[in-house]
């Protein structure tokens, strides 16, 4: 680095004396040819074949030149010009001179001439190891710092600079030599008034004392200190220190307190710092675990409303499948019935035109039998005409066979209208019974479908219900099954004191399950008792059709009105009668119909004995359970 600086510096110089030589040899150039011009003039006019005058002219003008040439020839070889970063010092015959931006003429043998140097120069100091400064604290620096100087520039700094360093005023490695003494002598003495760490927190105001001692020291050398620049400042390696000396030991002292002080403190910090990152692990631990609980109760509380939402949905789907599957069932029994008021009123005009057309067949035989009678009559009388006519002739014997063949006759008339009456009768009997079979047998259709229908009616409307109390035994048990799956979602975030009442929660849940599976069970049951009753209805309604239809089919009866009058009139012999008398009668009357009615009222009895029996069993179980879960709840936990 010095090298490079003082190339540079060189380089400066040579470029300055250059200039000053090219201007010196132009000079002299210009004077070589004015002294060879004058020497021509005044030669010349010796050759040449002219005037006096002219001659003593001419010899004039080169006595001149030659002396301008003479003048000019001195002033370039002996005169020496200052460069901008140079400055002269002439001394010899004469006054000592001092030549700034100017000139001066310089000979070899009277004067003599020093160059001073007026750029600025950087002196660096480096002091490391056991050369390192010392300071108030006994503690050593190692230190890099760079002088800024420069000569000043007037006489007065050029002649000082000049006759302190001589020669070496243009030597910036000359003048860091003889001005070093000065600049670490300066170093020194502030750092002893400064501890370690002052003098690395307050580095300007070190520079600046450091400035200040130094100006003063090399002012009378004609220089100015610029600045002061601090490259590197660092406390000395422990190594470099001497134990045996006692500004080394006493820093070694104070180092080793300082650093065992900081390396406490440091472990201090460390460990506190360590202590707040474990607490803040804990308390971010602690909060994840809260946000994870919460996030549990929310996706259970979640759950549960989409479970109640589902089963809310589902309930009302049932409901709504339960009212059309009744409206269904209803316009299914109406139309039924619509049909088979139809079919009963269609087969009951057919009765009405069978009884008319018989009606009218019996008064069309009625008629040709009277006629047959009357045109048997008629003959009768011709005969007895003809016997008349041929009894004039047989007076005798027309006395005796008229009087025997108007008894004859007579009684066969009386026979004829008796047997015609009868008929007539008969006929009359034969079409009003098959009229009243008829209107039995219609009746009796009527009311067996009547009763059918209304049996249908009351099981749908009773398998509805049934089906409604299912949906909402399902929607309870759903509901209790979510709150469930609620209660166990929770357990992992729950404290092991919480576990009792998640137990105690899933026995409800269990318990609430197994009262809705007894209320779908007690339904079921209810429906198959309904279900049996509607079937024994329907049984007992036809056997009694049937019978009393029978009965009536055996006695002759006429009856006058509607089919309704007929229906009525059944209706109050049966509701007189008894239903007890009507099965004790159905049964005398057919054993197998008996025996269908008895196993269907063992069959619902049966029914509600099973009910009974598993709803006592689902009871028990139940109480087992809560009894077991009471102790497993009293029961302190083993470590």
């Amino acid at each position: 680095m010095h090298r490079r600086e003082e190339y540079e510096e060189e380089m400066s110089r040579k470029k300055g004396g250059e200039g000053s030589m090219d201007s010196k040899k132009g000079i002299a150039s210009f004077a070589g040819g004015m002294i060879f011009i004058s020497l021509a003039l005044i030669i010349g006019p010796f050759f040449l074949k002219v005037g006096w005058t002219i001659q003593m002219v001419l010899m004039g003008f080169g006595v001149l030149g030659l002396i301008i040439g003479g003048i000019l020839v001195t002033i370039a070889k002996l005169y020496v010009k200052t460069s901008a970063n140079i400055a002269f010092y002439r001394t010899g015959q004469g006054k000592p001179k001092v030549i700034i931006d100017g000139g001066a003429i310089v000979v070899p043998v009277i004067h003599s001439l020093i160059e001073v140097l007026l750029e600025t120069m950087k002196l660096e100091v480096v002091k490391n190891g056991p050369e390192a400064l010392i300071c108030k604290d006994c503690l050593r620096a190692d230190i890099s710092v760079g002088f800024y100087i420069r000569v000043k520039k007037d006489e007065i700094g050029v002649k000082a600079a000049a006759t302190s360093f001589g020669r070496d005023a243009t030597n910036p490695n000359a003048i860091k030599d003889r001005l070093m003494e000065k600049l670490v002598s300066a170093l020194r003495s502030v750092a002893m008034i400064m501890d370690l760490n002052e003098l690395n927190q307050n580095r300007e105001k070190f520079a600046k004392a450091v400035q200040d001692a130094v100006s003063k020291d090399i002012e009378i050398n004609g220089l100015i200190l610029e600045t002061v620049t601090i490259f590197r400042l660092d406390m000395t390696d422990p190594k470099n220190l001497k134990e045996d000396n006692v500004f080394d030991a006493e820093g070694l002292k104070k180092a080793s307190a300082i650093t065992q002080a900081q390396k406490i403190q440091r472990n201090e910090i460390e460990r506190n710092a360590e202590l707040a990152i474990t607490k803040r692990n804990v308390d971010t631990r602690k909060n994840v675990l809260a946000q994870l609980q919460d996030q549990a109760f929310a996706e259970a509380d979640q759950k549960a409303k989409v479970a109640n939402q589902q089963a809310e949905k589902e309930k009302d789907v049932a409901q709504f499948k339960i009212e059309q599957d009744q409206q269904v069932a209803t316009k299914e029994v109406e139309k039924e019935q619509a049909i088979q008021a139809a079919g009963f009123k269609k087969e009951a005009a057919l009765a009405v035109e069978s009884q008319k057309t018989e009606t009218a067949k019996i008064t069309k035989d009625q008629a040709v039998e009277v006629a047959n009678r009357q045109r048997e009559v008629a003959v009768a009388d011709a005969e007895a005409k003809r016997a008349t006519a041929q009894a004039t002739q047989r007076l005798a014997e027309a006395t005796e066979q008229e009087a025997a063949q108007k008894v004859i006759t007579a009684a066969e008339v009386e026979v004829a209208e008796r047997n015609k009456k009868k008929a007539v009768i008969m006929a009359d009997q034969e079409g009003e019974q098959q009229l009243i079979k008829q209107k039995k047998s219609a009746d009796a259709a009527a009311y067996t479908k009547t009763r059918e229908a209304e049996a249908d009616k009351v099981a749908a409307e009773n398998q509805a219900q049934a089906q409604i109390r299912l949906a909402e035994a399902a929607l309870v048990a759903k509901q209790r099954e979510a709150e469930g799956d609620r209660a166990v979602k929770i357990v992992p975030v729950q404290v092991a004191s919480e576990q009792v009442e998640v137990d105690r929660k899933s026995v409800e849940v269990l318990t609430q399950k197994l009262k809705a599976q007894d209320t779908y069970q007690q339904a079921a049951i209810q429906l198959e008792i309904v279900k049996a009753q509607i079937a024994a209805g329907q049984v007992v309604g036809v056997e009694m059709a049937k019978a009393i239809g029978l009965f009536m089919s055996k006695g002759e009866f006429n009856v006058f009105g509607s089919p309704e009058t007929l229906s009525d009139m059944t209706a109050k012999f049966a509701s007189g009668l008894g239903i007890t008398q009507i099965l004790q009668g159905i049964n005398n009357g057919s054993p197998l119909l008996g025996g269908l009615i008895g196993k269907a009222l063992e069959t619902a009895g049966a029914g509600l004995d099973a009910a009974k029996t598993k709803a006592e069993e689902v009871t028990g179980e139940v109480t087992g359970k809560e009894k077991k879960g009471k102790g497993e709840k009293s029961t302190p936990p083993v470590a």
